[in-house]
């Protein structure tokens, strides 16, 4: 079996990676384009050749142990979307047959990490695996699907029930890119004995944040500390308003159903 290649860093091959994507059902710019060929305003890519253990923990040096995916955002003019919720970019996924890989304690979609930065950039994490495959991973960032990519993953769950025994270095996984398992592939394995999927954190949250740390930008969040209520009920905070100049101070109930159900209230410029 060939060594899959390993993917090159989002930040150093934003125009090559654009140059891989299809065009089809996106908005497009053409700031960076040298020709007639406009780029795609979404860019993303992911890190390959993952090798984990359930945990989420790192099992072999040079391999990611959870898979991560880089996300580049700009609107139609080219430039970087500043703020974009969670909510917005999220990925679905599918191992492929004839494998026994299996994504742990996620539910259908899986949101950003956080809202994308000053440079319109975003990152997805998925913690946890069981088994060995690829996976077909699907993007949508503001409900327009972006492709999709394939994603190598080997662990140290061989038989991918959650948790490593001792059983699953028997015929472990090719931990180790080698091209078959051999005796670091078993000594890999016997390091995560009782590793299981518990042991990382996980879930889909229903919703995070729309505030971002983008200085002076309109829903940035203010320089002001966040303050609790005496009851601790409700916690107080700024943001930057539309026009990004000015902040206001708002209340949120401190309790996340409540918050589902509450509107900020604003208070003051």
């Amino acid at each position: 079996m060939t060594h899959p290649p390993l993917s090159r860093p989002l930040g150093v091959v934003v125009l090559a990676l654009a140059a891989l994507l299809p065009s089809a059902r996106r908005a497009h710019g053409d700031c960076f384009s040298a020709g007639p060929i406009p780029l795609p305003n979404v860019v993303w890519g992911l890190q390959d050749a993952v090798s984990a253990c359930p945990a989420g923990d790192s099992v072999l040096a040079g391999h990611p142990a959870r898979l991560r995916i880089g996300v580049h955002y700009e609107d139609a003019f080219c430039n970087a979307r500043v703020g974009v919720p969670p909510e917005s970019v999220w990925v679905t996924y599918s191992p492929l047959s004839g494998t026994n890989l299996k994504v742990n304690d996620k539910g259908v979609k899986i949101f950003a990490d956080d809202s994308t930065n000053a440079n319109g950039d975003a990152r997805i994490t998925i913690p946890s695996f069981s088994g060995c495959g690829r996976l077909r991973v699907y993007l949508f960032v503001s409900g327009v699907a972006q492709g999709n990519k394939l994603a190598y993953v080997r662990t140290t769950d061989t038989n991918a029930d959650g948790r490593v025994t001792a059983g699953d270095d028997i015929s472990p996984c090719d931990l180790d890119y080698s091209g078959g398992f051999n005796l670091l592939d078993v000594r890999l394995v016997d390091n995560h004995l009782d590793d299981w999927h518990r042991n990382a954190l996980h879930g889909t949250l229903v919703r995070r944040t729309n505030l971002s740390y983008a200085e002076n930008q309109p829903g940035a969040i203010g320089e002001s500390q966040l303050f609790w209520s005496p009851s601790g009920r409700w916690l107080s905070y700024t943001i930057h308003g539309p026009s990004g100049t000015k902040c206001h101070v708002f209340l949120v109930p401190s309790s996340p159903p409540d918050r589902r159900s509450a509107q900020a209230v604003h208070l003051a410029p």
